[in-house]
Formats: C-alpha cells, sequence, structure tokens
C-alpha cells in the first residue's frame, strides 16, 4: 500500500499543543491541513467534536491552539515578517499571548537561539515587531484606565531613569497593570 505523508507542520502543532495523536488523525481524516488551519472556526471545531466525540476538554484546547495560530499568523502578516518567523515562534513554544510578556532579553536570546534560520534584518524586524506590539497593548491599556477613572482633566509626569537593562520598561508595564504597589516599602 501507499504511504501517505504526514503534515509535518500540523503534526508539530499538534505535539507543540499538547493534543493526542487522535487530534491528528480527525484534522486529516476531514482533510485539515496545516495551510488550511487558519480558516477553521469555533463552529468547525464544534462540529468535529460532535462528528468524533472528542472530549470537551480536547476540544477547547484545539480551539484555543487555533486561535492562537490564527493570532501569531496575523501578527507575522501584519508586521510582514517571513513566513518562517512562525516556525520559529512555535518551536520555542511562543503563542500569540506569550508575546506581551517577552522582555528585550527574551527576544535578543530567540534571535540567537535561531540565528541560522533567522536573517540579522529579519531578527530586527521581529525584534521591533513584538516591541510595537507590546506598545499598542500598553497604549491600550492606558486608555482602558483613562476611560475607566472618567475624563479628568488632572495628569501625572513620570520619569523613569536608569540604565539600560535594568527594567524601567517592565516596571512602567507592572504599574500600569496594576501588577505592583509602588507605595509599599
Amino acid at each position: 500500500g501507499e504511504i501517505e505523508a504526514k503534515d509535518e507542520k500540523l503534526n508539530n502543532f499538534v505535539h507543540n499543543n499538547h493534543l493526542s495523536a487522535d487530534v491528528y488523525d480527525i484534522l486529516i481524516s476531514e482533510n485539515i491541513t496545516f495551510a488550511n488551519l487558519s480558516q477553521l472556526t469555533e463552529e468547525n471545531i464544534d462540529e468535529l467534536h460532535r462528528q468524533n466525540k472528542v472530549a470537551t476538554g480536547v476540544k477547547n484546547r484545539l480551539w484555543e491552539a487555533v486561535e492562537q495560530y490564527q493570532k501569531l499568523s496575523e501578527f507575522v502578516d501584519d508586521f510582514k515578517l517571513p513566513e518562517h518567523v512562525y516556525d520559529i515562534l512555535s518551536a520555542d513554544n511562543l503563542r500569540f499571548k506569550d508575546l506581551q510578556h517577552l522582555r528585550t532579553w527574551d527576544i535578543n536570546s530567540l534571535c540567537r537561539r535561531h540565528e541560522d534560520k533567522l536573517s540579522v534584518g529579519a531578527g530586527k524586524d521581529l525584534r521591533l515587531a513584538i516591541e510595537e506590539h507590546q506598545s499598542q497593548l500598553l497604549a491600550q491599556m492606558v486608555g482602558n484606565v483613562r476611560e475607566s477613572h472618567g475624563k479628568s482633566t488632572d495628569s501625572i509626569v513620570l520619569a523613569v531613569l536608569g540604565n539600560h537593562g535594568v527594567g524601567k520598561t517592565n516596571l512602567l508595564k507592572r504599574y500600569v497593570r496594576g501588577d505592583c504597589d509602588l507605595q509599599s516599602n
């Protein structure tokens, strides 16, 4: 008999998201490949759940994994990064939601680990894209904080000074998110 070629990218997607080989087999039997994963909807996955008697927890993990894949793919497309950047991020088990927590050191380390697949220019573009994404999230958080506190004419100017790499940006992010209390010692 003829041996069917395995969709390695789909297999890696299933493995990296801690889904079983059964999920891979179901996706393949439904003609879902890695190439068309971005077109899956929650309704499609609900249908797979009903037809194949997939456990609800597995269905939910599959949808979260597909959603994270779609958002990460959009991130790569929106910032016009090379397609293989998705593979690099996936190889490090990074999902879209992880991008907001990466520090400059993490990004530089990622680029060094994959320098054989990532040109200097693409590494720089990736670094700038992640920083821009984090800036957009920070601006969104600040907007939400302002909205929740009403339109105040009061203002505050905050200057955070320090050497490179000591955590100024992370301190500001934590303060805006309310993760730290600057009043306590």
